[in-house]
């Protein structure tokens, strides 16, 4: 689920962005090829037609995009209560017995010299 709401934040958040990208249809080699930068000299051309979103379609697409993200960080904020109380459960449900204690340093004889 956090990974298809974050796919989705990433794809909404790059929609808008891509308008305003030129990209240009090439032929090479009889094939078709779409690319960002100008065709080669050697190859037909065709710049494609991309329209730029109105601003009603921009509105709209920002308005989706702030519903994703509320709802993105309802979830998130959810997980974090959900793990912070799973983690406050399992510290009162363990005893000081059960408890790891720390690991200490051997003690040296007072024999041993470092020389």
């Amino acid at each position: 689920m956090k990974t298809l709401i974050s796919i989705l934040i990433f794809a909404a958040s790059t929609l808008p962005n891509c308008v305003y990208a030129e990209a240009y249809k090439c032929i090479k080699d009889g094939r078709p090829v779409y690319q960002g930068t100008p065709c080669e000299m050697n190859s037909e051309k065709g710049k494609l037609g991309i329209k730029e979103q109105t601003p009603e379609q921009k509105a709209m697409a920002l308005e989706k995009l702030q519903e994703i993200r509320n709802q993105y960080d309802a979830s998130a904020t959810k997980q974090k209560d959900t793990n912070s109380a799973a983690n406050g459960a399992s510290k009162q449900t363990l005893g000081p017995q059960s408890r790891q204690a720390p690991l200490s340093q051997e003690p040296t004889s007072p024999d041993s010299t470092d020389n």
